[in-house]
């Protein structure tokens, strides 16, 4: 709910956080006020937080509807959530130590966009990638989709 002038109050549906993370990335691509290392970089840790944000949305639904207890799924996550290979090899394979297979598990999940919206996200936080951000972030929409399937 947001109030405006004279008290008119305008209602706004609640997306999902990796609905939110993908709208910001594009409105962010789009400000040609900010510079492009900028935006890159700011679009990169949106996509990534869009990338952690479906891998919590898979381990917590698929180890809840197993009946592993919610402190044993939050524990898990914790641990996976410092590295985004982590996180996406705990929603992939269950487990946060096949972090090396993730690149061909992202392969084999929805091809070579998902592995490079993967590689962008992990290394576009560090080091501003230059290029294409809609591909970027159509990429990492993707393998968001791909990982929640």
């Amino acid at each position: 709910m947001t109030r405006h002038e004279r008290s008119v109050v305008a209602a706004r549906a609640v997306s999902n956080p990796v609905k939110r993370y993908l709208d910001d990335a594009r409105a962010l691509a789009k400000t040609d006020a900010l510079p492009l290392s900028v935006r890159a970089v700011a679009v990169a840790g949106l996509c990534r937080g869009a990338i952690e944000a479906a891998c919590v949305d898979v381990v917590r639904s698929r180890d809840l509807t197993r009946g592993v207890p919610h402190a044993a799924v939050e524990e898990s996550l914790d641990r996976a959530l410092h590295s985004l290979q982590d996180i996406v090899a705990l929603a992939l394979f269950g487990s946060a130590s096949r972090a090396d297979e993730v690149p061909s598990g992202l392969k084999a999940l929805g091809g070579q966009p998902c592995a490079n919206a993967f590689w962008d996200a992990k290394k576009g936080v560090h080091d501003p990638q230059h290029g294409d951000l809609k591909r970027f972030i159509n990429d990492t929409e993707q393998l968001t989709k791909a990982l929640r399937r």
